[in-house]
């Protein structure tokens, strides 16, 4: 049995002292298979929201069967981290590669999905071949499917990361990676093998406002979204050498880190690369703005 384990230690302590922060508290959830978390959320309530996936049915604190080999497993707790509830859904196959986030009182969870219509999931997916598509869930706080929507073509979409922000219109931004051309509603072609795609969504049902493809003819892949303090996007993620496509920057070498900042239409302003010779492919790509510098890691 593999479970999650929550540790909460002390801010104070871990910026002020070079030794290790104290442990508050920690909490060994999960049941009878494999289960991982994957985001932490904390709206403004004392309760707070594990959010992962999971493969286990009915045993230790999972209290309802899986619905396929991996299921979106959601659990609220309260200030004394005691469960007040968990919720299960997936469908019939695999939902992994989760991202969330919590707006107007509502939960939106961002998932891969390969799972036909079963489960909780409505709607069919775009491939035939098994490969994955992109499943949007808005829930209320009580872990209620208000509405769901799906995205992507008829390739792979959705490969390693995906990511999503909150815009300043009320609209959400997701960006992933995508090896699909044309097809489901995915717009435009690929430019090369894996790219960059962006997405604004409306929250209100996920139908799909704007789009766009960016990439290289070599991999590119993804890995967040910053929404900076000029209203413009910075993508984060990593690309080879070479100039074509959307990309400007040359480069350094295999799996450089690669930037690309983009307006409100999703348009591309810039693109930069950083890296050497070799490989950055183990870059996180978290991105942090403080003091009007732009951090990296």
């Amino acid at each position: 049995m593999k479970t999650i384990l929550i540790i909460l230690t002390s801010l104070f302590s871990f910026l002020t002292l070079a030794q290790n922060p104290p442990i508050l508290w920690q909490k060994n959830i999960g049941g009878s298979g494999s289960d991982g978390l994957a985001r932490l959320e904390i709206p403004n309530s004392t309760d707070y929201f594990l959010i992962g996936g999971s493969s286990s049915d009915i045993s230790g604190d999972k209290t309802e069967d899986s619905r396929g080999f991996n299921d979106i497993w959601i659990l609220r707790m309260d200030q004394n981290h005691t469960i007040l509830w968990d919720k299960t859904i997936g469908g019939d196959s695999t939902e992994s590669t989760i991202n969330s986030l919590i707006k107007d009182s509502k939960l939106y969870i961002l998932c891969t999905s390969n799972s036909s219509i079963s489960g909780e999931k409505t709607i069919a997916p775009f491939n035939t071949d098994g490969s994955p598509d992109l499943w949007l869930l808005c829930l209320d706080l009580n872990g209620t499917v208000l509405w769901q929507n799906q995205y992507g073509g008829t390739e792979y979409d959705g490969y390693a990361v995906n990511h999503m922000i909150e815009l300043t219109n009320g609209n959400i931004l997701f960006g992933t990676t995508s090896d699909s051309g044309i097809s489901g509603n995915k717009t435009e072609a690929s430019n090369g093998n894996l790219d960059y795609w962006v997405v604004e969504i409306s929250s209100t049902d996920g139908s799909i406002i704007n789009q766009n493809t960016i990439g290289s003819a070599s991999p590119d892949h993804i890995r967040q979204l910053y929404l900076s303090p000029n209203n413009t996007v910075i993508i984060t993620g990593k690309a080879d050498e070479g100039i074509n496509g959307d990309k400007t920057d040359n480069g350094f070498g295999l799996n450089d880190v690669w930037i690309v900042e983009i307006d409100m239409n999703l348009n591309v302003l810039q693109d930069k690369c950083f890296g050497g010779s070799g490989s950055e492919g183990f870059f996180g790509g978290s991105i942090n703005f403080i003091d009007g510098y732009y951090y990296l890691d």
